[in-house]
């Protein structure tokens, strides 16, 4: 859980970086900003599956997995032109709000109720 708020958070202070230092500040400090998104996204791609293979019964793991792929891998194709249209909105800023949102409610909500370890 620590790391799947850990990789929220920082692709929250990604988008907030981004939507901020766009056309405003160097290209080093958007730069950074990207980074600090791209290792968030690096954190948060192995966290979720774990965390649904520690929440779900044997059972249903693969429906879980099933259902998290093909919701990741539909974002990969709509989030794109819609952060574009947020980018040229000023939205980034926003987008990194719902994130953080997001992040801190996962972590309170899996803090509760601690998932049985893996046999």
């Amino acid at each position: 859980r620590g790391t799947l708020a850990a990789g929220g958070l920082l692709v929250s202070l990604g988008l907030a970086g981004l939507g901020a230092s766009l056309g405003r500040l160097p290209l080093s400090v958007v730069l950074g900003f990207s980074a600090l998104y791209g290792v968030g996204v690096a954190l948060l791609s192995p966290a979720m599956p774990a965390l649904l293979m520690r929440a779900a019964t044997p059972e249903r793991r693969g429906m879980f997995l099933g259902v998290e792929s093909g919701i990741v891998n539909f974002g990969r194709i709509v989030a794109p032109p819609i952060f574009g249209l947020f980018a040229l909105q000023g939205g980034l800023v926003i987008s990194a709000l719902a994130t953080a949102s997001a992040s801190v409610f996962v972590w309170c909500r899996s803090a509760a109720s601690e998932p049985a370890p893996l046999p």
